[in-house]
């Protein structure tokens, strides 16, 4: 055998020993190489499900939350005014009829005042006691349907006595009425509260809703994704690329 044959076969042994070498390392890579592939597919998938996920919810959140709660604030709020304005309404109306006189009540106020104007000129039986017995009638009757009947029953006997009473009941009928709009006020601005935090409570539910709902459509994808990536371990390990316990560091 000549020394070109010699070293042909020696040359070609090796060269196939380095291609046979790369092929059989490429057979050996192939199921990482492939691992590796769908983790990737995976990761893209979940990517974009993440994307999705999010443009969905903020999408929801303002398109349809937000509205709906601003709608439910503005029908709250035009109730309560609505509320407040006829509470207003009927506390100035009760303030009115506590301190004014109607027709029913000056008709009472002057007819006392005309029997002791009469008990009185019936007592004195003088012609000065007829006389201001007469001017106070006629002021009596001039009176009946103006402001000055106060003036009047002042002018009678007794008649400081009868409006101071009359003037302390009305006080008194005033502060029931204030009392109860106060407590009318307090129980709108309870309702008010009330209604604000109901609206709180909602958007906090809804958006939990929402991150649930989000959360839940990852599932999957990310189940697929974690799989995939326990994939690409076992084979890093199985090619003898990583130690297992390497793979155990990195995870922790």
């Amino acid at each position: 055998m000549g020394a070109g044959t010699l070293l042909g076969g020696i040359v070609g042994s090796a060269l196939g020993g380095l291609f046979g070498s790369k092929a059989a390392q490429n057979m050996r890579l192939a199921p990482l190489h492939e691992a590796q592939a769908s983790s990737l597919a995976k990761l893209e998938a979940y990517s974009s499900k993440v994307t999705e996920v999010e443009e969905h919810t903020n999408r929801t959140w303002h398109d349809e939350v937000l509205p709906d709660a601003r709608r439910r604030a503005d029908a709250a709020a035009s109730s309560l005014k609505k509320t407040t304005e006829t509470a207003l309404s009927a506390a100035r109306a009760d303030l009115r009829a506590a301190t004014t006189l109607d027709r029913g009540s000056r008709r009472q106020l002057l007819d006392a005042a005309r029997q002791r104007v009469q008990q009185a000129l019936d007592e004195e039986r003088s012609g000065l006691a007829r006389r201001r017995a007469a001017l106070w009638m006629s002021a009596a009757d001039a009176a009946w349907e103006t402001p000055d009947v106060f003036d009047v029953v002042l002018a009678s006997p007794e008649g400081e006595r009868v409006t101071r009473e009359w003037l302390e009941d009305a006080s008194a009928r005033q502060e029931l009425v204030l009392a109860a709009a106060a407590e009318t006020t307090r129980l709108i601005g309870a309702a008010a509260a009330f209604t604000r935090a109901e609206l709180a409570a909602y958007l906090a539910d809804t958006r939990a809703e929402l991150f649930t709902e989000g959360k839940r459509q990852l599932e999957d994808p990310l189940q697929d994704l974690e799989k995939a990536n326990d994939e690409v371990r076992r084979e890093l390990v199985t090619t003898g690329l990583v130690e297992p316990e390497d793979l155990d560091d990195v995870k922790r």
